[in-house]
């Protein structure tokens, strides 16, 4: 029977490798076979859980240009549940950017403009009631 990892072209191809090859290639082998124990089938490893795998697929989206007013509601909630309330800051984006679960950042810039139109009239008014005095 022949060996098809022990011949002379699979021993040059890895000479010929740089470390950072045989790194990158050691890792993509783990990651491939590195959670069976293939003499008795048995998981070594776990796999990531769906949650896991929903965080890492939110996070890839992020990374790639996604933009949080992209995500959806559950996306939103399944990143602060995971990073806490402030997750945006790890990707690199301010709080104005990102929507709150329930609102689209349409009605939340609109909540804020509001807020900020009624605290301009409350100073205004005091200010006016002073000079009445």
């Amino acid at each position: 029977m022949c060996d098809i990892w022990n011949n002379p072209m699979v021993n040059n191809a890895l000479k010929a490798m740089s470390k950072e090859d045989l790194e990158k290639y050691k890792k993509i082998g783990e990651q491939l076979y590195g959670n069976i124990n293939f003499e008795d089938s048995t998981i070594v490893k776990h796999l990531m859980t769906p949650v896991d795998e929903a965080v890492a697929y939110v996070e890839e989206g992020l990374k790639s240009g996604l933009l949080p007013r992209d995500l959806d509601e559950n996306e939103v909630i399944l990143l602060q549940k995971t990073y806490g309330e402030e997750w945006y800051e790890k990707f690199g984006f301010s709080r104005e950017e990102v929507p709150e679960p329930g609102l689209s950042l349409q009605v939340k810039k609109d909540i804020e403009d509001a807020i900020q139109t009624k605290l301009k009239e409350a100073s205004e008014n005091r200010k006016s009631k002073r000079k009445n005095k």
